[in-house]
């Protein structure tokens, strides 16, 4: 007994020596995971020449703004090379690129929360004849590959009208997904049954369950989801891939990759780095904003409280 009290409170108190250990784990790992992202931004306030010197810089000096703002007034398309060619000269609105990746992804993210939200009370609290049935269906699905679902939703968008429109990629999202349901799913069986019981002895039905008792218990949930959909949305490139055609409709990944075209025999890796990192902006900031929600979401949708 004085064995199994002496482990846990080993567990609880880390002596000096733990953390230490920890902390030599925990910071070279820390700080190999943030080297890339510090050489991107490095990289972004570079001159374009000096990075392919020897030995390398690490520092940029000077130290380039110019690479941003160019980003959003410093390109035309090249007369020498393909329409995806860019050189220095005339605006392109980066920022256009931007907005239609935030439509998408605030949309679809909004769309997906509340799809899955309610397809998961439903099989999660409401009764009815072969509810486990279309639980398992709902979660075989996530054994469907994603990419085989393309060329039918392809023609299918093409005979409505839908191509090169931001349509295709929000509105199936508004049709709840798999992983949402099962997400969610397992938050609501985690809500203490007497107080759905105690709703409806109150006259609440199923819609004031769903609304008034469901949905602000399950905020943490909510946010993981929310933040999950958001996160893939802004770095869906295959889907805008397929379905937009034109300058116009396009969305910041594929904004992004035409900085990779070649111009004059050099790649403009300098505003490839300064797209990226705005591109890690309003990701940054939705997680930052649902930080606490998110870890709260992870720790307890899978368990019974």
């Amino acid at each position: 007994m004085s064995t199994e009290v002496g482990a846990v409170g080993w567990l609880r108190k880390p002596s000096t020596v733990s953390r230490l250990v920890a902390y030599a784990v925990i910071v070279p790992g820390a700080l190999l995971m943030a080297a890339p992202f510090v050489w991107m931004v490095l990289t972004s306030l570079s001159d374009e020449p000096k990075l392919f010197q020897y030995p390398p810089q690490f520092f940029p000096d000077p130290i380039r703004w110019q690479n941003y703002v160019e980003l959003f007034f410093g390109f035309e398309v090249s007369p020498f090379q393909d329409s995806q060619t860019f050189s220095r000269g005339e605006a392109m609105p980066l920022a256009y690129y931007m907005a239609n990746s935030v439509t998408v992804s605030v949309f679809s993210t909004l769309g997906t929360v509340l799809s899955c939200a309610m397809g998961a009370f439903a099989l999660a609290r409401l009764r009815f004849p072969g509810r486990n049935i279309w639980f398992a269906l709902i979660l075989g699905t996530l054994l469907i590959p994603g990419q085989i679902l393309l060329i039918p939703r392809y023609f299918l968008f093409r005979s409505i009208g839908w191509l090169d429109t931001l349509l295709p990629l929000i509105v199936p999202h508004f049709f709840a997904g798999a992983f949402g349901i099962f997400l969610l799913h397992q938050f609501f069986r985690g809500i203490p049954e007497e107080l759905v019981d105690a709703a409806r002895m109150d006259g609440a039905n199923p819609l004031d369950i769903f609304v008034r008792l469901m949905l602000p218990l399950s905020g943490a949930a909510l946010a993981t989801l929310a933040i999950f959909q958001f996160l893939y949305s802004w770095n869906d490139l295959l889907g805008p891939l397929i379905f937009l055609n034109t300058d116009k409709s396009y969305t910041f990944p594929i904004a992004l990759t035409r900085f990779k075209h070649h111009v004059s025999g050099q790649y403009m890796w300098t505003l490839v780095c300064a797209g990226a990192f705005l591109g890690t902006i309003p990701p940054i900031i939705v997680y930052v904003l649902g930080q606490r929600q998110f870890v709260q979401g992870i720790a307890l949708s899978g368990l019974k409280r």
